[in-house]
């Protein structure tokens, strides 16, 4: 049976429980996406929603890179699929998700094939995990192998074009959301309100990932942006609420927020259209 969803005021789910509902203070610290949908959670149910309506099948879900499974699971319970399959390099994460009903693998995704067959899997995600890799190429390729035609891929990752980042660079400012070393943050604007390197080796704009995205054989569906929830620890109570202010206001334009959340689906196989170097 089908999640009932309404859109009428804020979306809610009648059937429990949607993350972040009960997610534990592990899985929100080692997820970006989980952080954001704690202080919004209108934005988990709307893209919940777009993936529900888009879905053609409910048989297998992958998650590369699972993590802790929270995410996985709540996926699987709320949109009704038989079996989540989980990937990541990690085994002590991949523990935890085992003890969550999520079937693992131990994969490296930037450079390994994912272990299913082709055309198996009606939806795969991949929440913050691509900012972590030197290139997205191995993980799309085998995103596409594996999906059924139809099938559906949510991902999400940090936006290069968000307006910190322009603002930043534009003052001579290193980009908040790309890091130069994994142990020092070096080069930030002082309203930045973290402590601590992101360790995105990179991130994308959303003209260039939409782009990737259908040389891969996938056509997007809908884009949503999501809010940087951490303005509250900017110290200077005049700076934070300007910046909390040009925020709402300028993340209202999906391009300038901090992070994106794509719902795409497989057309093709991969190939399709050739690469241009």
């Amino acid at each position: 049976m089908k999640p009932l969803l309404t859109s009428e005021g804020p979306l809610t789910l009648d059937r429990p429980p949607m993350f972040p509902d009960g997610a534990s203070e592990q899985d929100i610290e080692s997820s970006a996406s989980l952080f954001i949908f704690k202080h919004d959670r209108n934005l988990a149910l709307r893209l919940i929603s777009v993936i529900d309506e888009q879905l053609e099948g409910r048989e297998r879900l992958v998650d590369l890179g699972v993590g802790y499974g929270f995410i996985a699971k709540s996926l699987k319970e709320t949109l009704g699929f038989q079996e989540a399959l989980g990937i990541d390099e990690d085994e002590n994460r991949l523990e935890v998700a085992r003890g969550r009903g999520i079937k693992t693998y131990q994969v490296d995704l930037e450079n390994d094939p994912l272990p299913f067959s082709a055309e198996t899997a009606d939806l795969a995600t991949s929440f913050g995990l691509l900012n972590y890799f030197k290139s997205y190429d191995n993980l799309l390729s085998e995103t596409n192998r594996v999906l059924k035609l139809g099938g559906i891929f949510a991902l999400s990752v940090p936006n290069l074009g968000w307006w910190v980042n322009r603002v930043s660079l534009g003052l001579g400012y290193q980009p908040p959301n790309i890091s130069v070393s994994m142990k020092h943050m070096v080069g930030m604007p002082s309203f930045y309100p973290r402590q601590k390197p992101t360790k995105y080796i990179h991130s994308v704009t959303l003209r260039a990932l939409r782009e990737l995205l259908e040389k891969y054989g996938f056509e997007t569906v809908r884009v949503l942006g999501g809010r940087e929830p951490s303005y509250d620890d900017i110290r200077n109570r005049i700076a934070r609420g300007f910046v909390k202010t040009t925020d709402r206001i300028l993340s209202k334009s999906v391009g300038l927020s901090v992070r994106l959340f794509i719902v795409s689906k497989k057309v093709g196989p991969y190939g399709t259209e050739p690469i241009e170097p």
